[in-house]
């Protein structure tokens, strides 16, 4: 077993971890409490297969470790040199266009991998968490389940919570990090559920969201210029608006997407 106090403060931290630096070469995540072991093991799982799928992401430990001290379950992997994107956003916002080609043509490069076997399926994982959208009624469900089958499916790897917060630039590469996500599907799908992540995030500061919101418009371009087709874009992103809803809904108020899904139906969608 580890002992966080003996490690020091966080490197980093994420949305339910914190990063601790583990000698010169590794570094350990350990998860907020309420992530148990098995979530632990399906994010070591899922970025292995990443990597063998050909992402440029850490290489994980062979089992998950415990903090002796809070019982925080976590994972050890290999240290990454680089600076997450979000922060050249935040630090040089007139610099939007430069970062946008750097998240285009990384998303591209993740989109060339063919996912090999082990990765939940993009319609399923949406079509689920669709059907547990209860502040959806029964007709809007359907509905949405009935645009998602319309939709193509695939087989590259889709990381699931690609934004710039989990794109670390450093010795000339662009690093991935953060798997638990991760689906075998499009990639217009994957994009759409970027796109959605910047327009709705998360954190509450105004001047990380604005500047994510900005951003949002403008991987869109960067990723056309990198020769992203993206046909059913807005299907994809209603589609995925309505999973997030069920995704968040039991541990959140998610009224303001709910609303926002309905009017992008009405101005942007013909009947499914």
């Amino acid at each position: 077993m580890l002992r966080s106090s003996r490690l020091g403060d966080p490197i980093a931290r994420g949305g339910r971890s914190e990063i601790y630096a583990l000698g010169g070469t590794q570094v350990v995540k350990f998860y907020d409490r309420e992530v148990d072991e098995g979530e632990a093991e399906r994010e070591a799982m899922f970025a292995r297969l990443a990597r063998e799928s050909g992402a440029c992401t850490p290489e994980v430990g062979a089992s998950v470790v415990h903090d002796a001290e809070t019982g925080r379950v976590g994972l050890v992997m290999s240290r990454v040199q680089g600076v997450p994107l979000v922060n050249a956003i935040i630090a040089k916002p007139w610099r939007m266009g430069w970062a946008s080609r750097e998240f285009a043509s990384a998303m591209c490069q993740l989109h060339s991998c063919v996912a090999v076997a082990g990765f939940d399926h993009q319609h399923e994982w949406l079509a689920s968490n669709i059907e547990g959208a209860q502040l959806l009624d029964t007709e809007w469900r359907a509905r949405m389940l009935r645009r998602l089958r319309a939709l193509p499916s695939g087989d590259r790897l889709c990381h699931g919570d690609f934004h710039p917060g989990n794109l670390l630039l450093g010795a000339g590469r662009t690093t991935l990090i953060d798997w638990p996500n991760a689906l075998i599907g499009n990639p217009v799908g994957d994009l759409a559920r970027s796109w959605l992540l910047m327009r709705f995030p998360l954190r509450v500061d105004v001047v990380y969201r604005t500047y994510l919101r900005l951003f949002a418009r403008a991987i869109l371009r960067a990723c056309m210029r990198e020769g992203m087709s993206l046909p059913h874009f807005r299907d994809w992103v209603a589609v995925n608006a309505a999973a997030r809803i069920g995704e968040l809904g039991p541990f959140m108020d998610m009224g303001h997407m709910a609303a926002w899904l309905q009017r992008y139906e009405r101005r942007w969608l013909l009947p499914a």
